[in-house]
């Protein structure tokens, strides 16, 4: 995946980015946004209002138009960047912008980076790291595997810029990336506690877990899902990648190849969570508690950072259904 365009950055005459995360109930909201969803309700007399998704590089919110719904409608499509003007308020325990007025912006006069999260380290050199520690895998089939795939120009390319997610964890351009480079250090403490954990598999599961993913998103003004990524999925994505792949080296085992796919698709753990196969071997096993670490922590994590109420606790996180706390600042927080 390639960044997104770079048009020229707003003027002193357009509207200014809305910073999403320092919006606080009772503030007023005035500036440009991604529309990352719009969804078209009907109310009991026939009328239609709109509820929205909005967001930019600093996070997202949820709104809601009621008036003049119809002409918005008509007017503003998801993906479109949008210069929204009304009063941020709580709804069910979570911040939402109550629209007074939505009206579409003109992509050119604005910096598209300021709407999509990106990383702010050099992915280069990021993706360096991770290329010597495909080196230090010991197996010969498994080093090949691992480097034919990440030397890949086409691969290379959209790896070091797809983002681990849509909105949940290192939901930005180049997350995938720091994604599998936070999973390898964590791999090889777990590997050093249980050697019979066999690292050169382990170190390859959390290379490969995800590595459908830059076939299942994209970044355009916002992170959305491929029709791929849609109709299949990146578990399924990641296995035909990877099996076409090892197809072409010669004398590549049997059951080294499906315990290297039976890490992709058991990652998420169980059915119930998205993996057609629990997983079933060690390094399955922790592949699967890996990723589950460091995808909620880094989850929470940004929650917990740009928490800004005065009582310390979040908006209410559909996703997990609860509440987290950052703490006070008045000192009997840790940090403060």
């Amino acid at each position: 995946m390639n960044r997104p365009p770079q048009p020229q950055s707003a003027t002193a005459s357009t509207p200014r980015p809305l910073r999403v995360v320092d919006l606080s109930p009772g503030q007023r909201a005035d500036g440009v946004v991604v529309v990352k969803k719009k969804v078209r309700r009907e109310q009991a007399n026939g009328d239609i209002f709109l509820l929205f998704q909005l967001g930019d590089d600093s996070g997202q919110i949820n709104a809601i138009l009621w008036r003049g719904a119809k002409d918005a409608d008509a007017e503003i499509q998801q993906g479109d960047l949008a210069h929204v003007q009304g009063e941020v308020q709580l709804h069910q325990n979570a911040r939402q912008i109550r629209v007074h007025q939505i009206r579409r912006a003109d992509p050119a006069a604005y910096d598209v980076s300021q709407f999509v999260p990106a990383s702010s380290n050099d992915l280069q050199a990021q993706y360096e790291v991770l290329l010597r520690c495909i080196d230090s895998v010991g197996n010969p089939h498994l080093r090949q595997l691992y480097g034919d795939i990440f030397r890949d120009d086409s691969v290379a390319s959209r790896f070091r810029c797809t983002p681990a997610g849509k909105g949940w964890h290192h939901a930005y351009v180049g997350g995938l990336l720091e994604h599998v480079l936070s999973m390898l250090k964590l791999a090889d403490v777990v590997v050093a506690q249980y050697p019979d954990a066999h690292r050169d598999l382990v170190i390859g599961g959390v290379l490969l877990h995800d590595i459908g993913k830059i076939e299942e998103l994209v970044c355009r003004s916002y992170i959305d899902y491929t029709e791929s990524g849609r109709l299949v999925g990146h578990l399924v994505q990641g296995c035909m990648l990877v099996g076409r792949f090892i197809d072409r080296i010669e004398g590549f085992p049997d059951e080294l190849r499906s315990r290297v796919l039976h890490m992709i698709v058991s990652h998420h753990g169980s059915l119930d969570r998205g993996s057609p196969k629990a997983p079933m071997t060690l390094e399955a096993t922790v592949v699967h508690l890996l990723d589950h670490l460091d995808s909620q922590t880094d989850a929470i994590a940004q929650i917990v950072r740009e928490t800004r109420s005065a009582d310390g606790w979040s908006d209410h996180v559909k996703l997990v259904n609860r509440h987290f706390f950052r703490g006070r600042k008045d000192g009997n927080a840790p940090g403060t």
